[in-house]
């Protein structure tokens, strides 16, 4: 089992996943994150019932984001799995967005993950979407079963098409990845994936 945490945006976003999702919480909180993290934290355990001993790594967003706020998920998954024994894996938050809207659109091919930097301006960057030739049948499922096919298809292939960079937010065209909760089944599933990974978290602040 493993537990991915996002506080770089103004949504408080937890999962927990094995070989699949198990249980999240998303809730927009503003700055609050703190407050709220460990009361969010017992309430997502009980609803998988699930242990800490159950957890064999943590994933975290790094921001972009406001210094509290990613500080925030930081100090909370150092500090848990110094408890629990387990690594800490860090990823991009525009990363986990840029999932969290194809967990919503399944179809879209690439999209630009944007958070607010202030004065009109996004921290932002473009990823792309590419598909296993065995499942070819994707396009067929026009009711589509967003999860499954998100999970299946999508967070295998996300590619970064471009660095980030601070633009104007006017300057933002095609699908737009903003002011939704990062998907933090994806920031658990990347630290299942990258678990040897090791090295020090780097914290992107606004």
């Amino acid at each position: 089992m493993y537990l991915g945490i996002d506080t770089a945006t103004p949504f408080l976003a937890l999962a927990l996943w094995s070989d699949g999702e198990v249980a999240r919480y998303e809730r927009e909180l503003g700055r609050e994150h703190g407050s709220h993290i460990m009361a969010a934290l017992s309430g997502l355990f009980a609803a998988a019932d699930c242990q800490p001993s159950d957890i064999q790594g943590i994933g975290v967003g790094l921001g972009p984001g406001s210094y509290t706020g990613v500080r925030v998920g930081i100090a909370t998954a150092l500090g848990l799995a110094r408890g629990w024994t387990c690594p800490v894996v860090g990823v991009s938050t525009l990363q986990a967005l840029a999932v969290g809207y194809l967990e919503q659109h399944p179809k879209v091919q690439q999209v630009t993950a944007a958070i607010d930097a202030r004065r009109g301006n996004v921290y932002a960057a473009t990823f792309t979407i590419n598909t296993h030739d065995d499942h070819d049948d994707y396009d067929d499922h026009d009711d589509h079963d967003d999860y499954a096919v998100t999970e299946r298809t999508r967070a295998d292939n996300l590619y970064l098409q471009s660095d980030i960079q601070k633009m104007p937010r006017t300057e933002l065209t095609g699908h737009i990845a903003e002011g939704i909760a990062p998907s933090a089944w994806y920031v658990a599933r990347y630290a299942c994936e990258h678990k040897d990974d090791g090295g020090k978290l780097e914290p992107y602040y606004l």
